[in-house]
């Protein structure tokens, strides 16, 4: 089946899909955006990783018990 927009319109992601550049508040909302992700990336890492840890303090003496 054939696209239904030719490969340089703006709404087909092709080289044509620049979007103009954002203003100082655009930008300041979208560096303020980006932060607040990072952070909460950050936090999932870290409580993820705990758990981790914690299951494999747990469980390596049942492992060396049943070795």
């Amino acid at each position: 089946m054939a696209p239904t927009t030719p490969a340089g319109s703006p709404d087909s992601g092709g080289p044509g899909a620049r979007s103009p550049a954002l203003s100082a508040g655009e930008r300041a909302e979208y560096e303020l955006l980006r932060r607040q992700a990072s952070v909460r990336h950050r936090r999932a890492r870290v409580a993820g990783s705990s758990v981790l840890l914690l299951l494999t303090l747990l469980l390596a003496p049942l492992a060396v018990v049943a070795a």
